[in-house]
Protein backbone atom coordinates (compact mmCIF):
# COMPACT_ATOMS: atom_id res chain seq x y z
CA UNK A 1 0.00 0.00 0.00
CA UNK A 2 1.31 3.45 -0.91
CA UNK A 3 2.06 5.65 2.09
CA UNK A 4 1.71 9.17 0.64
CA UNK A 5 1.90 12.40 2.63
CA UNK A 6 1.17 15.89 1.32
CA UNK A 7 2.76 19.15 2.44
CA UNK A 8 2.45 22.73 1.28
CA UNK A 9 5.53 24.23 -0.35
CA UNK A 10 6.49 27.71 0.76
CA UNK A 11 9.46 30.01 0.26
CA UNK A 12 12.75 28.29 -0.47
CA UNK A 13 11.08 24.90 -0.15
CA UNK A 14 10.36 25.04 -3.90
CA UNK A 15 14.00 24.15 -4.46
CA UNK A 16 13.38 20.74 -2.93
CA UNK A 17 11.11 19.92 -5.89
CA UNK A 18 13.78 20.62 -8.49
CA UNK A 19 14.75 16.99 -9.13
CA UNK A 20 11.11 15.95 -9.37
CA UNK A 21 10.28 18.78 -11.77
CA UNK A 22 13.24 17.92 -13.96
CA UNK A 23 11.93 14.38 -14.39
CA UNK A 24 8.18 14.85 -14.31
CA UNK A 25 7.34 18.55 -14.61
CA UNK A 26 6.31 19.66 -18.07
CA UNK A 27 6.00 22.97 -19.83
CA UNK A 28 6.57 24.40 -23.27
CA UNK A 29 10.27 24.98 -22.74
CA UNK A 30 11.13 21.48 -21.57
CA UNK A 31 9.42 19.71 -24.44
CA UNK A 32 10.04 22.03 -27.38
CA UNK A 33 13.08 20.55 -29.16
CA UNK A 34 14.19 23.96 -30.44
CA UNK A 35 14.41 25.51 -26.97
CA UNK A 36 17.63 23.94 -25.70
CA UNK A 37 19.11 26.76 -23.61
CA UNK A 38 20.67 25.77 -20.29
CA UNK A 39 18.35 27.69 -17.97
CA UNK A 40 15.15 25.88 -18.86
CA UNK A 41 14.84 24.08 -15.51
CA UNK A 42 15.71 27.23 -13.63
CA UNK A 43 12.89 28.98 -15.47
CA UNK A 44 10.31 26.37 -14.45
CA UNK A 45 11.51 26.39 -10.86
CA UNK A 46 11.35 30.19 -10.73
CA UNK A 47 7.92 30.12 -12.32
CA UNK A 48 6.54 27.85 -9.61
CA UNK A 49 8.44 29.76 -6.90
CA UNK A 50 6.69 32.98 -7.93
CA UNK A 51 3.37 31.14 -8.18
CA UNK A 52 3.72 29.78 -4.63
CA UNK A 53 4.12 33.29 -3.20
CA UNK A 54 0.43 34.05 -3.68
CA UNK A 55 -1.17 30.71 -4.57
CA UNK A 56 -1.23 27.14 -3.28
CA UNK A 57 1.48 24.63 -4.21
CA UNK A 58 1.61 21.22 -2.53
CA UNK A 59 3.83 18.18 -3.03
CA UNK A 60 3.22 14.52 -2.31
CA UNK A 61 6.03 12.46 -0.75
CA UNK A 62 6.39 8.72 -0.50
CA UNK A 63 7.52 6.76 2.55
CA UNK A 64 11.18 7.44 1.67
CA UNK A 65 10.54 11.17 1.57
CA UNK A 66 10.86 11.44 -2.21
CA UNK A 67 8.56 13.85 -4.03
CA UNK A 68 6.19 11.86 -6.25
CA UNK A 69 3.63 14.52 -7.14
CA UNK A 70 2.96 18.26 -7.23
CA UNK A 71 -0.18 20.40 -7.55
CA UNK A 72 -0.67 24.14 -7.86
CA UNK A 73 -4.10 25.80 -7.82
CA UNK A 74 -5.75 29.18 -7.42
CA UNK A 75 -9.04 31.05 -7.52
CA UNK A 76 -9.69 32.68 -10.88
CA UNK A 77 -10.98 36.15 -10.09
CA UNK A 78 -11.44 36.93 -13.78
CA UNK A 79 -13.73 33.90 -14.32
CA UNK A 80 -15.52 34.47 -11.00
CA UNK A 81 -16.50 37.97 -12.03
CA UNK A 82 -17.92 36.61 -15.27
CA UNK A 83 -19.80 33.56 -13.97
CA UNK A 84 -20.93 35.12 -10.71
CA UNK A 85 -19.56 32.36 -8.47
CA UNK A 86 -16.09 31.19 -7.31
CA UNK A 87 -14.04 29.45 -10.01
CA UNK A 88 -10.70 27.65 -9.60
CA UNK A 89 -7.93 26.44 -11.87
CA UNK A 90 -5.38 23.70 -11.27
CA UNK A 91 -2.39 25.17 -13.08
CA UNK A 92 0.14 22.45 -12.20
CA UNK A 93 -0.54 18.75 -11.73
CA UNK A 94 2.37 16.32 -12.00
CA UNK A 95 2.87 12.77 -10.75
CA UNK A 96 5.23 9.86 -11.21
CA UNK A 97 4.21 6.79 -13.18
CA UNK A 98 2.64 3.68 -11.69
CA UNK A 99 0.57 3.03 -8.60
CA UNK A 100 2.60 5.44 -6.49
CA UNK A 101 1.93 8.26 -8.93
CA UNK A 102 -1.77 7.38 -9.01
CA UNK A 103 -1.91 7.50 -5.21
CA UNK A 104 -0.02 10.81 -5.19
CA UNK A 105 -2.42 12.38 -7.69
CA UNK A 106 -5.35 11.16 -5.61
CA UNK A 107 -3.98 12.64 -2.37
CA UNK A 108 -3.12 15.94 -4.05
CA UNK A 109 -6.66 16.18 -5.43
CA UNK A 110 -8.04 15.49 -1.94
CA UNK A 111 -6.12 18.57 -0.78
CA UNK A 112 -7.65 20.53 -3.66
CA UNK A 113 -11.13 19.21 -2.78
CA UNK A 114 -10.79 20.42 0.82
CA UNK A 115 -9.55 23.84 -0.29
CA UNK A 116 -12.33 24.12 -2.89
CA UNK A 117 -14.99 23.29 -0.30
CA UNK A 118 -13.63 25.92 2.10
CA UNK A 119 -13.53 28.54 -0.67
CA UNK A 120 -17.00 27.71 -1.98
CA UNK A 121 -15.69 26.83 -5.45
CA UNK A 122 -18.45 26.00 -7.94
CA UNK A 123 -16.42 25.25 -11.09
CA UNK A 124 -12.83 24.12 -11.72
CA UNK A 125 -10.61 23.32 -14.68
CA UNK A 126 -7.28 21.62 -15.27
CA UNK A 127 -5.06 21.19 -18.34
CA UNK A 128 -2.29 18.59 -18.15
CA UNK A 129 -0.15 16.44 -20.39
CA UNK A 130 -1.80 13.10 -21.03
CA UNK A 131 -0.94 10.61 -18.30
CA UNK A 132 -3.02 7.62 -17.24
CA UNK A 133 -2.39 8.06 -13.51
CA UNK A 134 -3.62 11.66 -13.51
CA UNK A 135 -6.59 10.97 -15.78
CA UNK A 136 -7.74 8.17 -13.51
CA UNK A 137 -7.46 10.35 -10.41
CA UNK A 138 -9.32 13.26 -12.04
CA UNK A 139 -12.23 11.03 -13.05
CA UNK A 140 -12.36 9.62 -9.51
CA UNK A 141 -12.69 13.19 -8.23
CA UNK A 142 -15.66 14.00 -10.48
CA UNK A 143 -13.76 15.86 -13.20
CA UNK A 144 -14.99 15.24 -16.75
CA UNK A 145 -13.08 15.34 -20.03
CA UNK A 146 -13.62 18.38 -22.26
CA UNK A 147 -11.05 18.35 -25.05
CA UNK A 148 -7.50 17.65 -26.13
CA UNK A 149 -5.38 20.66 -27.10
CA UNK A 150 -2.40 20.72 -29.45
CA UNK A 151 0.55 23.03 -28.73
CA UNK A 152 2.41 24.12 -31.85
CA UNK A 153 5.48 26.28 -32.34
CA UNK A 154 7.53 27.89 -35.10
CA UNK A 155 11.12 29.07 -35.11
CA UNK A 156 11.02 32.57 -36.63
CA UNK A 157 14.81 32.79 -36.79
CA UNK A 158 15.28 29.76 -39.02
CA UNK A 159 11.91 30.10 -40.72
CA UNK A 160 11.01 33.82 -40.92
CA UNK A 161 7.53 34.77 -42.18
CA UNK A 162 7.10 36.22 -45.65
CA UNK A 163 5.65 39.69 -46.06
CA UNK A 164 3.14 40.85 -48.68
CA UNK A 165 1.54 37.44 -49.15
CA UNK A 166 -2.10 38.63 -49.04
CA UNK A 167 -4.25 38.91 -52.18
CA UNK A 168 -5.31 42.27 -53.58
CA UNK A 169 -8.18 43.84 -51.64
CA UNK A 170 -7.06 42.48 -48.28
CA UNK A 171 -5.22 44.51 -45.66
CA UNK A 172 -3.45 43.12 -42.60
CA UNK A 173 -2.69 45.76 -39.99
CA UNK A 174 -2.68 46.45 -36.26
CA UNK A 175 -5.94 47.34 -34.55
CA UNK A 176 -6.84 51.01 -34.25
CA UNK A 177 -8.77 52.58 -31.33
CA UNK A 178 -12.45 52.90 -32.17
CA UNK A 179 -12.74 49.42 -33.70
CA UNK A 180 -13.61 47.68 -30.44
CA UNK A 181 -17.31 47.05 -31.08
CA UNK A 182 -16.61 45.61 -34.53
CA UNK A 183 -14.13 43.20 -32.95
CA UNK A 184 -16.56 42.22 -30.17
CA UNK A 185 -19.23 41.49 -32.78
CA UNK A 186 -16.87 39.12 -34.60
CA UNK A 187 -16.23 37.34 -31.28
CA UNK A 188 -19.97 36.84 -30.75
CA UNK A 189 -20.53 35.56 -34.30
CA UNK A 190 -17.49 33.32 -34.71
CA UNK A 191 -17.93 29.50 -34.60
CA UNK A 192 -15.72 28.66 -31.61
CA UNK A 193 -14.12 25.30 -30.84
CA UNK A 194 -12.69 25.71 -27.34
CA UNK A 195 -13.08 24.37 -23.84
CA UNK A 196 -15.82 26.77 -22.75
CA UNK A 197 -17.97 26.20 -25.83
CA UNK A 198 -17.26 22.45 -25.66
CA UNK A 199 -18.58 22.29 -22.08
CA UNK A 200 -22.30 21.63 -22.40
CA UNK A 201 -22.90 22.89 -18.85
CA UNK A 202 -22.01 26.43 -20.00
CA UNK A 203 -24.51 28.37 -22.09
CA UNK A 204 -23.16 29.43 -25.49
CA UNK A 205 -24.01 33.09 -24.91
CA UNK A 206 -22.15 32.99 -21.58
CA UNK A 207 -19.13 31.42 -23.30
CA UNK A 208 -19.32 34.02 -26.10
CA UNK A 209 -19.31 36.87 -23.61
CA UNK A 210 -16.37 35.32 -21.77
CA UNK A 211 -14.36 35.64 -24.98
CA UNK A 212 -15.59 39.19 -25.47
CA UNK A 213 -14.28 39.93 -22.00
CA UNK A 214 -10.98 38.25 -22.86
CA UNK A 215 -10.56 40.42 -25.95
CA UNK A 216 -11.68 43.54 -24.11
CA UNK A 217 -8.98 42.85 -21.53
CA UNK A 218 -6.47 42.37 -24.31
CA UNK A 219 -7.34 45.74 -25.85
CA UNK A 220 -6.81 47.51 -22.53
CA UNK A 221 -3.58 45.60 -21.75
CA UNK A 222 -0.45 47.36 -22.98
CA UNK A 223 1.37 44.01 -23.29
CA UNK A 224 -1.18 42.64 -25.77
CA UNK A 225 -1.53 43.31 -29.50
CA UNK A 226 -4.37 42.81 -31.98
CA UNK A 227 -3.81 42.26 -35.70
CA UNK A 228 -6.89 42.72 -37.89
CA UNK A 229 -7.77 41.65 -41.42
CA UNK A 230 -9.77 44.12 -43.49
CA UNK A 231 -11.66 43.11 -46.64
CA UNK A 232 -14.31 44.89 -48.70
CA UNK A 233 -14.29 47.79 -46.28
CA UNK A 234 -15.08 45.59 -43.28
CA UNK A 235 -13.15 43.96 -40.47
CA UNK A 236 -13.29 40.30 -41.46
CA UNK A 237 -11.19 38.86 -38.61
CA UNK A 238 -8.61 39.52 -35.96
CA UNK A 239 -5.92 37.89 -33.84
CA UNK A 240 -5.06 38.64 -30.22
CA UNK A 241 -1.38 38.05 -29.44
CA UNK A 242 1.39 38.95 -27.05
CA UNK A 243 5.08 38.39 -26.50
CA UNK A 244 7.44 38.25 -23.55
CA UNK A 245 11.14 37.93 -22.88
CA UNK A 246 12.02 34.61 -21.29
CA UNK A 247 15.12 35.06 -19.14
CA UNK A 248 16.92 32.42 -17.14
CA UNK A 249 20.58 32.35 -16.22
CA UNK A 250 22.57 33.93 -19.03
CA UNK A 251 20.07 33.01 -21.75
CA UNK A 252 17.03 34.82 -23.06
CA UNK A 253 14.75 35.04 -26.07
CA UNK A 254 11.44 36.65 -27.06
CA UNK A 255 8.52 34.23 -27.13
CA UNK A 256 5.34 35.15 -29.01
CA UNK A 257 1.92 33.78 -28.09
CA UNK A 258 -0.86 33.75 -30.69
CA UNK A 259 -3.69 33.62 -28.18
CA UNK A 260 -6.92 33.85 -30.14
CA UNK A 261 -8.04 34.14 -33.76
CA UNK A 262 -11.56 34.77 -35.03
CA UNK A 263 -13.04 35.14 -38.51
CA UNK A 264 -16.43 36.71 -39.25
CA UNK A 265 -18.68 33.90 -40.59
CA UNK A 266 -19.49 36.08 -43.63
CA UNK A 267 -15.87 35.60 -44.73
CA UNK A 268 -15.33 31.96 -43.79
CA UNK A 269 -13.75 29.54 -46.25
CA UNK A 270 -11.52 32.15 -47.86
CA UNK A 271 -8.25 31.33 -46.09
CA UNK A 272 -8.30 34.47 -43.96
CA UNK A 273 -7.08 32.66 -40.84
CA UNK A 274 -3.88 31.78 -42.68
CA UNK A 275 -3.34 35.42 -43.64
CA UNK A 276 -3.93 36.53 -40.05
CA UNK A 277 -1.50 34.01 -38.63
CA UNK A 278 1.18 35.03 -41.11
CA UNK A 279 0.52 38.75 -40.65
CA UNK A 280 0.82 38.34 -36.90
CA UNK A 281 4.11 36.46 -37.34
CA UNK A 282 5.42 39.32 -39.48
CA UNK A 283 4.58 41.80 -36.71
CA UNK A 284 6.25 39.55 -34.14
CA UNK A 285 9.36 39.08 -36.24
CA UNK A 286 9.80 42.84 -36.59
CA UNK A 287 9.76 43.08 -32.79
CA UNK A 288 12.54 40.52 -32.50
CA UNK A 289 10.42 37.52 -31.51
CA UNK A 290 12.37 34.37 -32.30
CA UNK A 291 9.86 31.70 -31.28
CA UNK A 292 6.06 31.74 -31.70
CA UNK A 293 3.55 29.29 -30.31
CA UNK A 294 -0.19 28.73 -30.23
CA UNK A 295 -2.78 26.28 -28.90
CA UNK A 296 -5.71 24.79 -30.83
CA UNK A 297 -8.30 22.12 -30.19
CA UNK A 298 -6.89 18.87 -31.58
CA UNK A 299 -10.24 18.21 -33.27
CA UNK A 300 -9.95 21.46 -35.23
CA UNK A 301 -8.43 19.81 -38.30
CA UNK A 302 -8.58 22.90 -40.56
CA UNK A 303 -6.68 25.01 -38.02
CA UNK A 304 -4.03 22.32 -37.54
CA UNK A 305 -3.59 22.00 -41.30
CA UNK A 306 -3.26 25.79 -41.67
CA UNK A 307 -0.65 26.02 -38.93
CA UNK A 308 1.44 23.15 -40.24
CA UNK A 309 1.33 24.65 -43.74
CA UNK A 310 2.67 27.83 -42.15
CA UNK A 311 5.66 26.00 -40.72
CA UNK A 312 4.39 25.26 -37.23
CA UNK A 313 5.29 21.91 -35.71
CA UNK A 314 3.50 20.00 -32.96
CA UNK A 315 5.25 20.16 -29.59
CA UNK A 316 2.84 18.28 -27.34
CA UNK A 317 -0.82 17.76 -26.53
CA UNK A 318 -2.70 18.29 -23.28
CA UNK A 319 -6.08 17.14 -21.98
CA UNK A 320 -8.57 19.58 -20.49
CA UNK A 321 -10.95 18.53 -17.71
CA UNK A 322 -13.68 20.53 -15.96
CA UNK A 323 -15.64 19.96 -12.79
CA UNK A 324 -18.83 21.35 -11.30
CA UNK A 325 -19.28 21.32 -7.53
Amino acid sequence: MNNISVIKLEGEGIGSARTFLKQHGANFFQIDPVVTWAGVMEHLENQIFQYAKSKSVHVARNQEGEIVGLIGFQKKQWDEEHFGYPVAAIDYLYATKGSEGRAAADQLLHVFDSWAAAEGIKRASVRYMQQEEIASALLAHSFYFIENDSYLARDLTKNPPKENTVPSGITIRLYMPGEEEKIYEIVRRAPWTNRFHSDKTIEKTRADELYVKWVRGGISNASKRITVLECEGRLAGFMLWSYERIVSGGDSFLLGDQELVAIDPDFSGRGFARHLYNGCLVHMSKLGVSRAWTVVNSQNTPALKTLKNLGFSSVYTADVYHRQF
